[in-house]
């Protein structure tokens, strides 16, 4: 019931004169008191683990971080990450697509098997177990209940690197054919592979624009270091871009299994083929120690 060693729970036992009940409610909040002292420690260890309903149609993926991997390969913090993917599935955060970064309102809501316990006192038992800083990463949900559109997942290297694929298509028999199932499938490990760079969207429009103004200010001062004519800096700049752009624009990048063609010819393909629409229209990549 606490996932705590059978010697914690005998001294818990004899501290309150054999009362199960007791013990248990001692154990558990020990365990909390054990994750709040320890929550200052670095934790860069964990996994990354990733969920898609039955009709594939929405999904979600979680990170959930520990301080060593020996603590990532045991069966209790297994247990719990598959617990939490469990309970945010089952959740009312799974409605709508996003990436939450509330994690103080993640660990407050209540855990699906019992809603007299927190997410936090979950995670709270199994620090007390391992004596590890536990903390829950990073969580994001694609739904896209209501379109013609697949939900796809990737896991690789143990868990360490998962992606999640939102794929839209026109009609709904495409959803089940092999070529589009398999299309699913790389574009999947596509983002999870991250080459040449981990994208940071589907589409050139979509790049964020902190970071392509950042870029932009890069190849600037580099063009000037460089003396170039000052009436061409910026042609080099937008030259410059198109190559970044082609590097993180998941579209516009090379396809990891025919590095020729880019990833929005090998969908095109797909689709002459299928006669179809096919678009990835949002994906998420967590990789342990990003």
């Amino acid at each position: 019931r606490t996932s705590v060693g059978l010697m914690e729970c005998k001294k818990a036992l004899v501290k309150v004169d054999g009362d199960i009940e007791k013990a248990v409610d001692l154990l558990r909040v020990q365990g909390l008191a054990m994750a709040a002292k320890k929550a200052g420690r670095t934790a860069n260890e964990g996994a990354v683990a990733a969920w898609v309903n039955a009709k594939g149609d929405a999904g979600l993926v979680l990170e959930v971080n520990c301080e060593t991997d020996f603590v990532a390969r045991t069966d209790d913090f297994r247990a719990l990450v598959q617990d939490l993917v469990a309970n945010f599935a089952a959740s009312a955060y799974l409605a709508q697509s996003g990436l939450y970064e509330d994690v103080e309102a993640l660990l407050a809501s209540p855990f699906y098997r019992d809603s007299s316990r927190t997410i936090r006192d979950i995670i709270g038992d199994v620090v007390g177990k391992t004596g590890e800083n536990i903390q829950l990463g990073r969580f994001g949900v694609i739904n896209l209940s209501g379109r013609n559109a697949r939900v796809q997942l990737y896991e690789h290297a143990g868990g360490r690197v998962t992606s999640l694929v939102g794929i839209e298509a026109g009609k709904p028999e495409t959803l089940k054919n092999e070529k589009f199932l398999s299309l699913a499938k790389d574009l999947a490990m596509q983002v999870a592979a991250g080459m040449p760079r981990v994208p940071v969207a589907v589409k050139r429009d979509e790049v964020p624009e902190d970071i392509l103004e950042e870029e932009k200010r890069i190849y600037h001062e580099q063009t000037l270091a460089e003396g170039k004519p000052e009436n061409l800096v910026d042609k080099i700049v937008m030259g410059r871009l198109n190559k970044f752009f082609k590097e993180v624009v998941l579209l516009e990048q090379p396809f990891i299994k025919e590095e020729k063609q880019s990833v929005q010819g090998i969908i095109d393909g797909v689709a002459k083929e299928l006669g179809e629409d096919i678009a990835p229209v949002m994906f998420f990549r967590f990789a342990i120690g990003d």
